[in-house]
């Protein structure tokens, strides 16, 4: 499955994509960019929860 961050690593040199799915590339990977990872993984929590709740057909989303 493509993921929004392999599609951005795609844009930003196609080789760094290969090398992600080969294991061959492991950047170093900064504070600041730790902190928006996991921003961003409890933005997607909270939005998940808010669909369950107030969107979702019979908890179906």
């Amino acid at each position: 499955m493509i993921t929004k961050s392999d599609l951005r690593l795609y844009l930003d040199s196609p080789r760094h994509l290969w090398a992600k799915h080969h294991d061959a590339w492991h950047p170093q990977i900064s504070d600041f960019d730790k902190k928006n990872s996991a921003d961003g993984y409890r933005v997607e929590a909270f939005a998940m929860d808010y669909l369950r709740r107030y969107i979702a057909v019979d908890g179906k989303l």
